[in-house]
C-alpha cells in the first residue's frame, strides 16, 4: 500500500564545470524512487545554465510521444532539478514556500551536492499551467505557481490533458 506522505526530496549533484552530475528523486518517508531514471541520461553532462533555459521538450527527444502519465513524471522531475538549479544559480531563495527548499549544500573536490525538499503542490500547479505546449516552465503571460527559473521557448500548441493527481 502506498504511503500518504506526498514530500519529495531532491538531491543533486553538479561537477565543477557546473554540469549535472546525477540526481535522485525519491518520496521522503518511505524512499521511494519518482518517475524511474528516463531523464538521467539527457541531462546527464549538460551545463546548468543551459538545463534551465530550455524547455523540457527540447531536453527531452519526443516528449510527445511518451504517454500522458510518463509526461506528468518528466515534467515533475525536470521542474523539481530546474527549481533546485535556480536556487544552486543565486536565482531562487530556496527557503520555506518556495518551490525547492534548500536543506544542505556541500561540496568536495569532485562535486557539489545540494539536498532539499520539493513542494509538490508547486510542481503540479506549475504543470498544469504548462500543459498546452510541456514546457514546465512559467510563461511571461501566466499568474501561476512561481517559475522554476526557466523562461517558455516554446509556442503552445495544442493543449494535452494531463493525469489529475
Amino acid at each position: 500500500m502506498p504511503c500518504s506522505d506526498i514530500t519529495e526530496a531532491l538531491e543533486l549533484r553538479i561537477d565543477y564545470d557546473d554540469r549535472l552530475s546525477g540526481y535522485a528523486l525519491n518520496k521522503r518517508s518511505c524512499g521511494r524512487t519518482i518517475g524511474g531514471e528516463t531523464l538521467l541520461p539527457m541531462i546527464l553532462g549538460v551545463h546548468v545554465d543551459q538545463l534551465v533555459a530550455q524547455p523540457i521538450d527540447e531536453v527531452v527527444p519526443e516528449f510527445e510521444r511518451y504517454g500522458e502519465v510518463d509526461q506528468f513524471l518528466l515534467m515533475k522531475q525536470f521542474g523539481a532539478i530546474c527549481a533546485a538549479l535556480s536556487v544552486y544559480r543565486g536565482d531562487g531563495a530556496g527557503g520555506l514556500g518556495q518551490y525547492f527548499v534548500l536543506h544542505s549544500l556541500e561540496h568536495d573536490e569532485v562535486e557539489t551536492r545540494l539536498v532539499g525538499e520539493v513542494s509538490i503542490e508547486a510542481v503540479v500547479e506549475e504543470i498544469k499551467a504548462c500543459k498546452g505546449c510541456g514546457s514546465g516552465a512559467k510563461h511571461d503571460h501566466d499568474d501561476s505557481a512561481e517559475s522554476a527559473g526557466g523562461t517558455c521557448q516554446v509556442k503552445p500548441r495544442k493543449p494535452r490533458t494531463l493525469p489529475t493527481l
